[in-house]
């Protein structure tokens, strides 16, 4: 062991010092996966500490992070984004976004009136899936419902999304900040850092120490300027033992900015890492975002908090939110063109030629979907979404 009781080239837990074998090991992201993160190691946490963190606040952060996940399509190791629970700005309806955009009523619409002297049922539902759903629901207070007969006379019928959604995306408290951090920490350790430099945090990550750590950070010049159409993740910790301070910067998509105090009595070597992560390519790019705080500098960062970054947020917010949309609409056209491709040559034939009347059908399907498509986008991009 060393003098500060860490074993000599054995690979620990640094949250509980247990030696990390084949039996706890765990695949740590060091930015979490549910932001599409990459970079990740299974040299840094136990199973038990990295399923606890995981629990008690990684998934505050996973939550707070999902409408970007979902909107930009982000790939990820595991399971995609979910759904974004939400409501239509004008009728106030629920609905889900899925994966790409798409809206989704969050639930089927069911209209009951009476013709020729007989109660009838309208129901509206986005599959078939859940129309079969709804229907055997139904049988239980109506036995005598044909489900079968009424699944053969449902009619499939394109509809036009002509409305705007209300989306959350605010982020904070002390459960975020505290996967912020343990990410910091995460890095810093990954890229050689001492684990005894971060120590004194594992009591704010296991709840039993309340620490101010953690916060927004949105200077006048900002410290990573994203190219055009690019959106990315960001990590940087800086060790100044003549200030003393060791600390981290985080972005995750360019959006959502954090200043983290790693150490405010460093007496380390100095230490300077860095790592950007391209979400949409999946590609870690050469890059190094500026930074270089001095002590009073960064003290005076936490005395005198920003309260109110949200207009520096916003713009970030709204930057990411377009190419979101050139995402999706990239996304949206290919599945058009597959669905019309299928839905006209799905009916002929493998082996038989392709004829012209064929050729104009698949062309009429195609013309009719990418302008029903374009019509859409038009209303959805109203200045008032």
């Amino acid at each position: 062991m060393d003098s500060n009781g860490y074993k000599t080239g054995a690979v620990v837990c640094y949250c509980c010092n247990a030696p990390i074998k084949d039996e706890n090991k765990s695949s740590e992201h060091i930015i979490l996966n549910a932001c599409g993160g990459r970079l990740k190691s299974d040299k840094l946490l136990c199973k038990d500490c990295n399923s606890l963190f995981g629990t008690r606040f990684d998934s505050h952060l996973a939550k707070s992070t999902n409408a970007l996940a979902n909107l930009l399509m982000i790939n990820r190791d595991k399971g995609e984004p979910r759904p974004i629970r939400t409501k239509n700005s004008t009728t106030k309806e629920p609905y889900y976004l899925a994966l790409g955009g798409k809206p989704i009523p969050a639930k089927p619409k069911i209209k009951r009136y009476e013709k020729d002297g007989q109660k009838r049922l309208d129901i509206t539902a986005h599959s078939t899936e859940e129309l079969e759903k709804v229907l055997k629901g139904l049988k239980r207070k109506h036995p005598n419902l044909d489900i079968e007969g009424a699944l053969k006379a449902a009619k499939s019928r394109k509809v036009m999304d002509d409305g705007s959604y209300d989306i959350d995306g605010s982020i904070g408290g002390q459960e975020v900040f505290k996967s912020i951090a343990k990410s910091m920490i995460n890095f810093y350790i990954h890229c050689n850092g001492h684990p005894k430099f971060v120590k004194p945090l594992i009591p704010y990550l296991l709840g039993k120490d309340e620490m101010d750590v953690v916060w927004m950070h949105y200077p006048d010049q900002p410290i990573f300027k994203p190219d055009t159409g690019e959106v990315s993740h960001v990590l940087k910790v800086v060790g100044n033992p003549k200030e003393k301070i060791l600390y981290g910067y985080m972005e995750l998509f360019n959006t959502h900015c954090f200043l983290v105090r790693l150490n405010s009595d460093y007496d380390g070597e100095d230490f300077n890492a860095d790592y950007v992560y391209e979400v949409l390519t999946e590609k870690e790019l050469d890059k190094k975002p500026e930074l270089a705080l001095t002590r009073a500098e960064l003290h005076d960062l936490f005395q005198n908090k920003e309260a109110k970054p949200f207009e520096n947020i916003q713009k970030r917010y709204a930057r990411v939110i377009n190419i979101a949309y050139r995402v999706q609409e990239k996304h949206q056209l290919g599945i058009i063109l597959e669905e019309a491709i299928e839905e006209v040559l799905g009916k002929i034939p493998e082996d038989q030629p392709l004829d012209a009347e064929t050729l104009k059908a698949l062309n009429e399907e195609v013309a009719e979907s990418v302008a029903l498509f374009f019509k859409s986008k038009r209303l959805r991009r109203s200045p008032s979404s």
